[in-house]
């Protein structure tokens, strides 16, 4: 037998009994997504435990964190994950082997566990708040945080005068130099 993708892309590896077990086609989409990414992660960290924050794999399957945390319990109950919440929002993902549905056990030499490292500046709550304003450009991937000229530009790319004198800030230095 020989996998058609060596050499060819970057791969990882699926679970057969996934396929042949029907279990595919009994699963939701949201749970096969979220399955396919904590797949992904298994094999990238060579881990069998996968901790992370809702947050985080909103971002990586697109989905909201109330179809996240559904897609979860499906895995959960089709024998496919063992979960359980940690502090400050932490999830550990416990892959089972989808045969017997016991836990996975490490890589030889390896501890199995790819931990969850907060990102200075992302928070569920700094996520929902991104989220909210629905304006690509405040997306984590773009976010730049404004410039003080930016801040002080008018539609015309001018200092903002006009503003300062709306909101009563130097009213006398402005108005000397009008």
């Amino acid at each position: 037998m020989s996998n058609v993708f060596k050499d060819q892309c970057r791969f990882f590896t699926v679970p057969r009994e996934l396929v042949e077990s029907r279990l595919l086609a009994k699963l939701p989409p949201s749970a096969v997504r979220l399955y396919l990414v904590l797949l992904f992660l298994a094999q990238k960290h060579s881990a069998v435990q996968i901790e992370t924050v809702a947050y985080e794999m909103a971002d990586y399957t697109q989905m909201d964190a109330k179809s996240v945390k559904t897609a979860r319990e499906s895995l959960e109950k089709a024998g496919l994950i063992a979960c359980h919440k940690g502090q400050h929002g932490i999830i550990t993902y416990q892959l089972l082997n989808p045969e017997s549905r016991l836990p996975l056990p490490a890589p030889p030499g390896k501890r199995g566990i790819r931990e969850h490292r907060p990102q200075p500046g992302r928070s569920a709550r700094t996520v929902r708040q991104i989220r909210k304003t629905k304006n690509p450009a405040m997306q984590p991937d773009n976010f730049y945080p404004p410039s003080w000229d930016e801040i002080s530009r008018d539609e015309r790319g001018e200092p903002g005068e006009d503003e300062l004198l709306l909101l009563g800030m130097f009213p006398e230095q402005v108005r000397k130099s009008s």
